[in-house]
């Protein structure tokens, strides 16, 4: 009898601990943080947006990079009569896409700032990264024009 008042503190002390440990089957669960989707795929129109500014700034490149090759070419006086006019036409058509596009960044800017007052601040944030990244092409391709020095062209 002794033995069992003995043995039966440490028998229920050994039934508590083996039921307090979790089954290895039983994992904790893991507390995984919500990633949120970029802004891009969260937001259609500054998808759109995006989208429209490097096809603008892909094809200001085009054209400035045709003009630049055109003013090159008349520059040398290398040209035909015919290759001068095919030049001088590539030129003015190349001036008046100009103008198009100028008008085209203008609406996009217009839109920026619509999308902008929509946004919260870490999404601005996060916009504002992007717009930097994109006019970074801008910067250049003025840089490029610049070394080109158009203005002794245009004289």
């Amino acid at each position: 009898m002794k033995r069992l008042i003995y043995a039966l503190p440490i028998l229920i002390s050994l039934t508590f601990v083996s039921c307090s440990e979790q089954a290895p089957s039983e994992k904790p669960k893991e507390v995984k943080p919500i990633v949120e989707k970029p802004l891009l795929e969260r937001e259609p129109v500054v998808n759109d947006y995006f989208e429209t500014m490097n096809e603008i700034i892909d094809e200001y490149m085009n054209v400035i990079e045709t003009v630049l090759n055109t003013l090159e070419k008349l520059d040398k006086k290398e040209l035909d009569y015919m290759e001068t006019l095919t030049s001088t036409q590539d030129l003015l058509v190349s001036w008046n896409k100009l103008s198009e596009l100028e008008t085209s960044f203008e609406k996009q800017e217009d839109l920026k700032t619509s999308i902008e007052k929509k946004l919260n601040a870490r999404d601005i944030a996060e916009f504002t990264v992007m717009y930097s990244k994109t006019l970074e092409r801008f910067n250049e391709l003025s840089a490029r024009i610049q070394e080109s020095d158009l203005n002794k062209y245009l004289k």
